[in-house]
């Protein structure tokens, strides 16, 4: 019987590796000081994920890489966007291809300056490329402005804008026709669709649920299958994104 764990044979403990640093909510990374990015549990953000590399050296060689290897990724930061691509810049080519999904927030507002910006543009834009260069991501982008719902003239702008930037087209049911004009207005000059590699979902992230209410003033304006529809649409939206 073996009386360590580097006296077992190493099919049994790249078993146990995988037990210990599969994280199910995924690997937390944040920024550290000097630039650089370590990994954490996602619900326990100040414990380290791969506590395994710090015991000896042996250790550390065989346990490096596999936090990428076995999760998703997600961030904690102010500019998650930006963070990742400084992140990815710190992996070697092979540590990049073991990466498959990336879950950022945006927590943004739009802008009030001139012209129309989404609250989703500016991250789009920045992962947009990698659509190309990294094809094996993919990217769930979460908008926390699509989750400040005041009214349900005011998600139904927000859903017109950001199906159209998806579809590049306003004819959505979910959608009353007034609206519909409204998203086409707001984004005709627009020449690309969001990339199929990025998702958005509504709030800040997974374990975070975005339900608007909507009031008696919403419903007698828009109708009940208007809003009940705008409903199913957004729980929707919540489990396979937009």
């Amino acid at each position: 019987m073996a009386k360590s764990l580097l006296a077992l044979p190493r099919e049994l403990r790249d078993i146990i590796y995988e037990y210990a640093l599969t994280e199910e909510g995924g690997l937390l990374l944040k920024d550290t000081y000097p630039k650089s990015f370590r990994g954490y549990r996602p619900y326990e953000h100040w414990v380290e994920s791969n506590r395994l590399k710090y015991v000896c050296r042996q250790l550390y060689h065989e346990t490096k890489g596999l936090g990428l290897k076995l999760n998703d990724l997600a961030f904690r930061s102010y500019r998650q966007a930006k963070d990742f691509v400084a992140f990815l810049a710190t992996c070697s080519a092979a540590q990049q291809q073991c990466i498959r999904k990336v879950t950022l927030c945006d927590t943004s507002c739009p802008s009030s300056g001139s012209g129309w910006m989404s609250p989703w543009d500016k991250a789009v834009a920045i992962l947009e490329p990698y659509g190309a260069s990294h094809p094996g991501i993919k990217f769930h982008l979460y908008i926390a402005s699509l989750s400040i719902t005041s009214s349900a003239d005011h998600w139904l702008m927000r859903a017109g804008s950001l199906l159209y930037a998806r579809h590049m087209h306003e004819n959505h049911a979910v959608l009353p026709p007034s609206f519909r004009r409204m998203a086409w207005r707001f984004h005709a000059d627009r020449q690309n669709p969001i990339p199929s590699h990025i998702r958005i979902f509504p709030g800040v992230r997974r374990d975070m649920a975005f339900q608007p209410v909507f009031s008696e003033p919403d419903i007698q304006r828009h109708g009940e299958a208007q809003i009940k529809l705008c409903i199913k649409e957004i729980k929707k939206w919540r489990r396979e994104g937009v």
